[in-house]
């Protein structure tokens, strides 16, 4: 998943004396807040500051001793509003648009994650924006993303609302087909109302580069707060990271296949009770169904290789293996690259096809103890035991090779993007599959067709 953390440099020298008495001349530093954006901000019902952004301030006011005074505000539009007025002096998380650029300078983002949409259970998977251009969306009221859309494509069809909860609550009543938003934001809130209707349908390319926002009429400021998000460590971000971000992404099971079996196995089991002469036979159906219920749930059913429910259990298993007895594990994130343009030219059955082809050649090319597994639409998860990331590096580097090489019938070639990570002992599995996310991305920011190690 496109989850981000944006590694700073560690150790930044503090503020000079000249900066303090800048600051302290001022008084507190006024911040604006997205009160309503969990995990990475809201204002809780004791008027406190909390999420992702509310800790990363926190350290950053420890290592620089710069003070931080919130500003009450009931809505992300409200927030806005008090900036342009000059009521508070910074955003503590914004994007950077050409209108907010008429009253905020923006430091560089410290912050990254890429969008996703949230529509209904029973909608195809969205590979692209240009899908659903001609559908309704939602999104929050006063978000950078909104104003970016608009802009891009002018007949695009938004409707605002004023937070997270209340898009969801308009997709599951089919008011709109989707609510496009962050993956952490969404499958926060998804988790938080057990939605089970509604689903992480797809992600889109762009990404969410979010900043501080510093008023304009002191440009003077700009540097310090540069400064106080260069004091950040890579611990502060890892422990911020693990707090929040930890949020179980289960791979959704197929439950009218369940409740189909289920119902088999219930008639079974009454007429074992009625003709009890023959419930060793009957028992030893039983149990065949049993074991084919349980390698359907961890089976992707298109392409036959595990599914998103088993790359979850075998990662938390090796996770508690490896915090008990030590050694490592790596992750490899396999992207299919221009995998729509396939679908597009060539038809969703050749695309079916491709993706079974794929999948049976990763199988083939990796080793025996590496377990396969596809993580949702054009993208495949290898997890490597006992290896360490510049093995995981050669077995992606080979992966990479054979299917470049490989023939798949098609008019164009079929090429893979890798991204390669790590676990680290005391972090959570999630962490490692979103640094590998990041990888993953890089490679396509670099021309696809390669393989990007992340430390």
């Amino acid at each position: 998943m496109v989850l981000g953390l944006m590694t700073m440099p560690v150790g930044a020298a503090p503020l000079t004396d000249e900066e303090q008495v800048l600051l302290q001349a001022h008084g507190p530093v006024r911040v604006c807040v997205d009160p309503d954006w969990k995990p990475f901000e809201f204002i809780d019902e004791l008027g406190r500051h909390e999420g992702m952004a509310a800790d990363l301030l926190k350290r950053m006011a420890e290592h620089t001793g710069i003070v931080f005074e919130v500003v009450p505000t009931r809505t992300w539009q409200e927030s806005i509003e008090r900036a342009k007025s000059r009521d508070c002096d910074i955003f503590s998380l914004a994007m950077a648009t050409p209108e907010r650029r008429t009253y905020m300078n923006f430091t560089r983002p410290y912050l990254s994650f890429p969008f996703v949409i949230a529509t209904r259970d029973e909608e195809m998977f969205v590979e692209d924006l240009d899908q659903v251009l001609d559908k309704p969306l939602a999104m929050v009221k006063g978000y950078a993303y909104v104003e970016l859309l608009r802009t891009r494509h002018p007949g695009i069809d938004i409707t605002e609302v004023n937070n997270i909860d209340e898009g969801l609550e308009k997709v599951r009543r089919g008011e709109v087909f989707g609510l496009i938003d962050t993956l952490a934001t969404l499958s926060y809130a998804i988790q938080q109302q057990r939605l089970f209707e509604v689903k992480i349908a797809g992600r889109f390319d762009d990404r969410w580069a979010l900043a501080i926002g510093v008023r304009n009429d002191r440009p003077e400021w700009l540097p310090i707060f540069e400064k106080a998000i260069d004091t950040l460590t890579a611990e502060d971000f890892r422990e911020v990271e693990n707090r929040w971000l930890a949020v179980r992404m289960d791979a959704a099971l197929d439950y009218r296949l369940i409740a189909q079996v289920a119902a088999v196995i219930l008639v079974v089991l009454m007429f074992l009770g009625w003709r009890h002469i023959e419930l060793g036979r009957y028992a030893r159906a039983l149990k065949k169904a049993n074991a084919e219920l349980k390698r359907l749930s961890r089976t992707d059913a298109l392409t036959g290789v595990a599914n998103r429910h088993a790359l979850d259990l075998q990662l938390r298993q090796e996770q508690t293996r490896v915090e008990r007895y030590g050694g490592s594990f790596s992750l490899i994130l396999i992207d299919i690259d221009h995998f729509k343009r396939v679908n597009d030219t060539q038809g969703h059955l050749v695309g079916d096809r491709v993706l079974k082809a794929v999948a049976d050649r990763v199988v083939s090319m990796v080793r025996e103890a590496d377990m396969v597994g596809r993580w949702g639409g054009e993208e495949f998860l290898v997890f490597c035991p006992n290896t360490h990331l510049a093995g995981a590096g050669q077995v992606a580097e080979k992966v990479r090779k054979a299917l470049r090489d490989a023939d798949f019938g098609l008019p164009m070639p079929v090429t893979v993007s890798l991204g390669v990570a790590e676990f680290r002992r005391g972090e959570r599995p999630e962490s490692t599959i979103s640094r590998a996310d990041e990888a993953l991305y890089q490679a396509k920011a670099e021309g696809r067709d390669r393989v990007v190690c992340r430390v």
